[in-house]
């Protein structure tokens, strides 16, 4: 008769295991208990400093795409065949551009909200290549060609002044004032600075408003949002980075 031998765990190994695997339990039930005691524990200066951090990256990637990025410029004559008032000069260099594919990058400028108004300061305009839901409309996030103007007020905060350039020209209007709409960034925005590299003096300037030299206003190089909340002051600064004058090719 032949006898099997059956090779098994010592009762010293189970309880080594057993041993180990309470150690790990235990303490991945600490660190869920501790991660959700400190989310209890939230205050409103913390949600209050990562609100001032989500507006600033927001910012920052906005702009940077920006100056960054190209688009055709055919698509900026959209339906220009419909409209009435364009000449036919003004078509045929739309099909001209259309059927070139020409690109080109705006970037950051400096421009009026409202093109017919001479008092008004300029402000940052720049270009969204695609709808950010942060600007609370019900466009879908595919929606392109969202021309934009950064906008402070004391009273109201930090805000995007926006217009659909590309679908929403669809829509019968008697303005363009009529295709504007303004989405608040940031209640909590008290102040903005405007930062600029002086070359003669070699040294930083910053300013309250948009600077002027020589009946232009340049692009800053930087600027400084302060965030105010129940007496709690943060700062943050977004960069303003020259726009591309060529198309990358990769």
């Amino acid at each position: 008769m032949i006898s099997m031998k059956m090779r098994a765990f010592t009762l010293l190994e189970v309880l080594l295991a057993i041993a180990v695997a309470g150690i790990l339990i235990a303490a991945s039930s600490y660190m869920v208990v501790s991660l959700s005691t400190i989310w209890t524990l939230r205050t409103d200066e913390d949600s209050f400093e990562e609100h001032a951090d989500g507006v600033a990256v927001f910012l920052q990637k906005s702009l940077d795409e920006a100056s960054s990025r190209f688009q055709p410029t055919w698509k900026e004559q959209k339906d220009s065949d419909t409209d009435t008032d364009t000449s036919a000069e003004k078509v045929s260099e739309a099909d001209s551009a259309k059927s070139s594919g020409l690109w080109k990058n705006e970037g950051v400028s400096m421009a009026r909200i409202d093109d017919t108004s001479t008092s008004e300061i300029p402000t940052l305009h720049f270009h969204f290549f695609q709808f950010p839901p942060a600007l609370g409309e019900t466009n879908p996030p595919t929606t392109i060609g969202v021309e934009a103007w950064l906008k402070f007020d004391e009273k109201h905060g930090l805000a995007i002044v926006w217009k659909d350039i590309w679908s929403i020209q669809e829509t019968s209007t008697s303005s363009d004032k009529d295709l504007l709409r303004t989405s608040v960034i940031s209640p909590f925005a008290t102040k903005i600075l405007y930062i600029y590299w002086n070359g003669d003096t070699k040294r930083w300037e910053q300013y309250d408003a948009p600077h002027e030299e020589s009946n232009t206003y340049a692009v800053p190089t930087f600027i400084r949002l302060t965030f105010t909340m129940n007496g709690q002051e943060t700062a943050r600064t977004i960069r303003i980075q020259a726009s591309a004058r060529k198309m990358p090719l990769f």
